[in-house]
């Protein structure tokens, strides 16, 4: 697996800042993050763009939008084409705040040998706390303009609490209700429109 040089940062940040198909967006992100591997890509600096481009695929594809792109100021971090309107996002990963995950990968921290429905469960009882805490993120950055919000949820709870997680949603993000024209989580392959 390689690292990416600066000039390859450079013109993989302009090629998804071009509009195309969710699909093009999402295999261009793929094939990069399998000629990094997992370690490489949550250890080299200047690669957040890339989850960026990842949540805008996933987001894209699911709400059938004809063409998606990262938007080159990096304000907002994507765009949507729907119907012939152009829709703005800001994204943020909910994940566990004490993860460290390029520790994890450096060290092989990251292989799963044993997941008991203990772990299942605690994370799902999480999920509330996962979510504020990247609503809070975003929030405290105080963006000037309006835009909708997409809070990926990184969360596996091998589906026992599936709905427990689900009905969390609006408790969950309703600090950042009147911050963003809409929040949406996007969570186990489906976009959940959570605000207004």
């Amino acid at each position: 697996m390689k690292r990416l040089t600066t000039s390859e940062i450079l013109d993989l940040s302009n090629r998804l800042t071009e509009w195309q198909t969710p699909i093009e967006m999402r295999d261009l992100v793929s094939s990069t993050m399998d000629d990094l591997g997992s370690t490489n890509f949550f250890n080299q600096s200047g690669l957040a763009f890339i989850r960026d481009a990842w949540i805008a695929s996933e987001f894209g594809w699911l709400r059938d939008a004809t063409s998606v792109r990262l938007v080159p100021d990096n304000w907002p971090d994507f765009e949507l084409s729907i119907a012939g309107r152009v829709e703005s996002f800001e994204a943020v990963e909910a994940d566990n705040p004490e993860r460290r995950r390029g520790l994890d990968y450096r060290h092989g921290l990251d292989e799963v040998v044993g997941d008991p429905i203990e772990d299942w469960i605690a994370r799902a009882e999480m999920a509330p706390s996962w979510l504020k805490a990247a609503c809070q993120k975003k929030a405290e950055k105080r963006y000037s303009g309006r835009t909708g919000l997409v809070v990926y949820l990184n969360l596996d709870e091998c589906g026992i609490r599936q709905s427990e997680v689900e009905a969390c949603f609006p408790s969950a993000t309703a600090s950042v209700k009147d911050a963003f024209e809409a929040v949406w989580v996007l969570w186990k392959k489906k976009a959940y429109r959570v605000w207004p």
